[in-house]
């Protein structure tokens, strides 16, 4: 077998891992979750602030966390805010545009390999 070829098999294998690990990891974490929620909801009825397991303790940690807008509603609250601090609408479209696409850094070109099964 050619390097080329040994090349090309070893790929293919690498991907199929990749894509198990992939899925095993979102069960995992499916699972995780679960469990959390069920420590939770243990603790909240028991009102207790945590437990102790031999050499582990667990308690409940208050978060924070920013929910993600769709795009659509970033654009519509971007332009409503450049409105209200005195940019024209026409204006503050240009301008967002612009933002976003500085946001959004350079393009560049890379190569990546594709492969495809044939069918005979």
């Amino acid at each position: 077998m050619s390097s080329i070829q040994s090349s090309v098999q070893e790929l293919k294998e690498i991907n199929i891992e990749i894509k198990r690990l992939t899925k095993k990891a979102s069960e995992l974490r499916k699972r995780a979750t679960f469990i959390e929620k069920n420590i939770i909801s243990f603790l909240n009825e028991k009102e207790l602030p945590g437990v102790k397991d031999n050499s582990t303790a667990v308690i409940i940690q208050n978060k924070k966390k920013t929910i993600n807008r769709n795009k659509k509603n970033i654009e519509q609250r971007s332009l409503k805010i450049l409105e209200e601090n005195g940019i024209p609408i026409q204006n503050a479209k240009e301008l967002l545009n612009q933002i976003l696409d500085v946001r959004k850094g350079e393009q560049v070109e890379l190569q990546k390999v594709k492969m495809q099964e044939i069918r005979n």
